[in-house]
């Protein structure tokens, strides 16, 4: 049988753990199905802007997969830059989408536009990439994203997403961009669904073949605590203590153009590190628990710190700081927990994909990735809205949360087996009809 040539766009850097697992998730997924496919990756990044070793690490665990850099330029290096970059963007877009065979034949330079002109099914990586609401929005972002989908389907070629949280969308806008490209995909796969009704409100999917799935981080390797991926820093000594893991994140969501103010303030540190100190300290102190303080991204520096002296200011002794950023390892380190306190989406994946029970504490303007994924397991009660609930009933929830956390974590396991099944399911009968 001919390989069906398959296009994932895009490829994140591993300077946010969550954001890379997501295209390490992809590819698994892609190399589990029945039907040969040759796979080739768009990076999100120029080649020589990359800040990560994504690209050397997907060809490390993936080597018959191409990865090519993004179809934009990238240095970011002044506003001067910025601005023409940009306007290049848009002018490659427009020529693009207007003009696309006749432009194709003069682009034949962007690696990545060739492989789009050259594909079967074009597949958007899963995320948190399409919203248009008073807390983000960010048009140039939305069509770089959407671009690659757009060529597919002015090209006649098959295109599909990958699982998304999506919205919420307020205006016209969201309903130009993306009706018809939601409409008329091959698939449309969601995180949770909240994310399905918001996609629902914008676009009309009786038509569209919509399922929702787990986030692709949860597509993992096996464990790996007995390879050669693990170290002390990540697992547990028998001389230690039991532990609780602890996420924080007092950072803006998304890329540096879409919120208006992206520093990690003050006020917010501040906030978020003393409502997870009383939400949490109580209950470790009550049951003789260690706190462990992951930093996943470099984002969440700040306010980790901040957490961790708090801590150790009230318990008297050192708090683990631990700064890991390979999926692997993470999921080593949070399947040895007792359970997960999280701010970061993909740390309480890393920690669910392993059956740990976890509790979410999310801003609104993270989206509803946080409070679906932990409505699609069953965990809704220990789902915090930082501004809605105070940190004393915070701590209750998360003392009920450790006293059932055994019987949690085999429902856990029931739910994520029969999640991915689905998953594996849904993408196979897509490649079958492309």
């Amino acid at each position: 049988m001919e390989l069906n040539k398959i296009v994932l766009v895009y490829a994140y850097g591993t300077t946010n753990a969550g954001d890379h697992s997501l295209t390490l998730g992809a590819l698994r997924l892609l190399e589990s199905v029945d039907s040969p496919v040759e796979v080739s990756v768009i990076s999100r990044y120029s080649r020589h802007q990359e800040p990560s070793e994504a690209t050397r690490d997907i060809a490390k665990k993936f080597p018959n997969v191409n990865t090519v850099p993004s179809p934009f330029a990238f240095s970011r290096s002044s506003v001067l830059s910025r601005m023409l970059e940009k306007m290049h963007g848009f002018l490659l877009v427009s020529l693009v989408l207007l003009l696309p065979r006749i432009a194709l034949s003069f682009l034949r330079h962007n690696e990545a536009l060739m492989k789009i002109a050259d594909a079967d099914l074009v597949l958007c990586n899963g995320g948190n990439l399409f919203y248009w609401n008073r807390h983000r929005k960010s048009l140039p972002r939305l069509i770089a994203l959407a671009f690659p989908m757009m060529i597919a389907r002015r090209l006649g070629k098959a295109y599909a997403f990958l699982p998304q949280t999506m919205g919420p969308f307020e205006g016209k806008v969201p309903e130009v961009l993306f009706r018809d490209l939601f409409e008329q995909s091959e698939f449309l796969l969601f995180r949770e669904p909240i994310s399905e009704g918001h996609a629902a409100s914008i676009a009309d999917l009786d038509n569209t073949r919509t399922a929702v799935v787990p986030d692709l981080a949860f597509v993992s390797t096996t464990s790996s605590k007995s390879g050669e991926e693990t170290d002390r820093a990540t697992t547990l000594d028998a001389e230690q203590n039991p532990f609780i893991a602890v996420t924080l994140r007092a950072s803006q969501l998304g890329d540096p153009e879409v919120a208006k103010d992206q520093s990690v303030n003050e006020s917010a540190t501040r906030r978020v590190a003393n409502y997870m100190r009383d939400a949490v300290l109580p209950v470790a102190k009550s049951h003789n628990l260690d706190v462990r303080v992951v930093i996943q991204t470099t984002n969440d520096e700040e306010v980790s710190r901040r957490f961790a002296d708090l801590c150790e200011e009230e318990l008297g002794k050192r708090v683990q700081i631990i700064t890991e950023r390979r999926p692997q390892r993470l999921s080593d380190l949070y399947e040895d927990a007792e359970l997960l306190v999280g701010m970061r989406l993909h740390s309480m994946i890393f920690a669910l994909r392993r059956d740990t029970p976890v509790m979410g504490v999310y801003l609104e303007h993270f989206g509803p990735k946080i409070e679906g994924t932990l409505q699609m397991f069953g965990l809704d009660d220990y789902s915090i809205l930082l501004t809605d609930i105070d940190p004393e009933e915070a701590q209750q929830a998360l003392e009920d949360l450790f006293q059932k956390r055994s019987q949690l974590r085999k429902e856990v396991s029931n739910k994520r087996k029969e999640y991915l099944r689905l998953e594996a399911k849904v993408l196979e009968q897509a490649l079958q009809a492309v």
